[in-house]
């Protein structure tokens, strides 16, 4: 075969002829240009090394940028404010939210929490008890009383059981002598019979008010006729007698409210006057115990123990009167809407009432029932400061100088009042309305002077 060896037939003759072979014409532009290769390698690489530089300039640089914005000064206006948070790198606002945050939560710290105002309110209840008197005597009976207020009140309610128990003892002799039965000498035989009339079926409210009143009337006037006079009478009877005497009180009052009608009121009122003889009675009795058992056997080998029981008895006694009627007081003042001047009557008493029962013996009763009247006079107080406020102000109006000194001093010393009974936690609501009044009455004192230097000139 023709040309075996060579990639194309007749290339011999070509090449001789003077024309450039195949790999002549692969390696003529080489041979032209002349590009070393290591120059190709050093391009390369110096093109991956700044790569590599911007990439690291671009990661410091942003780092840098947020150092720089973390360590910047808070916005001084609630423009700035604004347009941080509007930019899009508002990354700055977002770093600087735990920090608000965090102020927030301090402020709210300083919130008293409800466990912390009760605790204050207690503290502030337990001085004002400590400020109030702890000796239940005839002065303090005197002031707090609306019956039996004295000795002598006392006297003319004895002298008036006795009169009627009189009576009764009289029809009850006369009813035996015709049926020809012997009377009894037992004086609690007829307390047994007041007693029977609380439970009747029928009638029940007439057969206490008429025969159970008498009964108990007749049980004292045969107890003190058989021991002559009240200052004999055994402490034990006395302390059965107004146990009975208070029950039956007690169920007449239910009574009537559940009938309505003014009788409520009635019995209400005796119930009270009930209870005011229980306290005048144990305390002239301890006194008198006092006086003539235990102080004489102080100094001696004989045992005054029969006198201390009987002490104690009484103590107990004068406690539990005391109590029962500071909540009838406060019931009274909780309902009464209309009358301030009854309502601060009813809030006083009972608060005489239970600070003094907290005096003698600590007890959750007495406190929780002051705490509550706290609650009642604090809110007529405010009411009465208002009042005198808005009055004072019609007297300024009509020139009435004496009327609206008068008047805002009042709702001045209200508000203080009022303010004094409120915790922490609440004691804020009233500030702004007291510096308002402060202002006013400032105000008002100036503009007499200023009225007072024109006239004189």
């Amino acid at each position: 075969m023709r040309g075996r060896g060579h990639p194309f037939p007749g290339a011999p003759t070509l090449a001789a002829a003077g024309y450039p072979t195949r790999g002549e014409i692969g390696a003529f532009p080489m041979a032209k240009i002349k590009i070393n290769p290591l120059l190709l390698l050093l391009s390369g690489l110096l093109l991956i090394v700044a790569a590599v530089i911007g990439l690291f300039g671009g990661l410091f640089s942003s780092q840098g940028g947020e150092e720089k914005a973390a360590s910047s000064p808070e916005p001084t206006s609630r423009l700035q404010v604004n347009a941080t948070a509007s930019s899009p790198d508002g990354e700055v606002l977002k770093k600087r939210q735990p920090r608000l945050q965090q102020e927030k939560k301090e402020k709210k710290k300083d919130v008293p929490s409800a466990e912390e105002d009760e605790a204050e309110m207690t503290q502030i209840l337990l001085e004002q008890i400590r400020r109030s008197p702890d000796t239940l005597d005839l002065e303090w009976i005197a002031s707090f009383a609306q019956f039996v207020n004295d000795e002598d009140s006392f006297r003319r309610y004895l002298d008036e059981i006795n009169s009627k128990g009189l009576k009764r003892y009289e029809s009850y002799l006369r009813r035996l002598e015709r049926n020809g039965l012997a009377p009894t000498s037992n004086p609690y035989f007829f307390l047994e019979e007041a007693k029977r009339t609380r439970f009747s079926r029928k009638g029940a409210a007439k057969k206490m008010e008429k025969h159970g009143l008498e009964w108990l009337a007749a049980a004292y006037y045969k107890e003190q006729m058989t021991k002559g006079g009240w200052a004999a009478v055994d402490e034990g009877f006395m302390t059965a007698f107004f146990e009975q005497s208070l029950r039956l009180y007690t169920a007449l009052v239910d009574s009537a409210r559940v009938r309505g009608g003014r009788l409520t009121t009635q019995w209400q009122e005796e119930l009270i006057r009930a209870h005011e003889v229980r306290l005048m009675d144990c305390y002239l009795r301890i006194k008198s115990l006092r006086r003539n058992a235990l102080e004489p056997l102080a100094n001696t080998s004989d045992s005054a123990a029969v006198a201390q029981l009987n002490q104690d008895r009484m103590q107990r006694q004068i406690n539990t009167s005391l109590l029962a009627l500071g909540q009838y007081y406060l019931h009274e003042a909780v309902n009464e809407s209309s009358d301030i001047r009854r309502l601060r009557y009813h809030a006083e008493h009972t608060f005489q009432a239970m600070a003094m029962a907290y005096q003698r013996k600590p007890s959750d009763e007495a406190l929780a029932a002051l705490r509550k009247v706290n609650e009642v006079q604090r809110l007529y107080l405010y009411r009465m400061a208002l009042v005198d406020w808005k009055k004072a102000r019609e007297a300024v109006d009509e020139s009435d100088v004496d009327q609206a000194d008068n008047l805002y001093f009042n709702a001045n010393k209200h508000f203080l009042q009022c303010m004094s009974r409120w915790e922490e936690g609440k004691r804020e609501a009233h500030e702004v309305e007291f510096r308002r009044l402060k202002q006013e009455i400032a105000a008002w004192q100036l503009k007499k002077r200023t009225d007072a230097a024109a006239s004189s000139g």
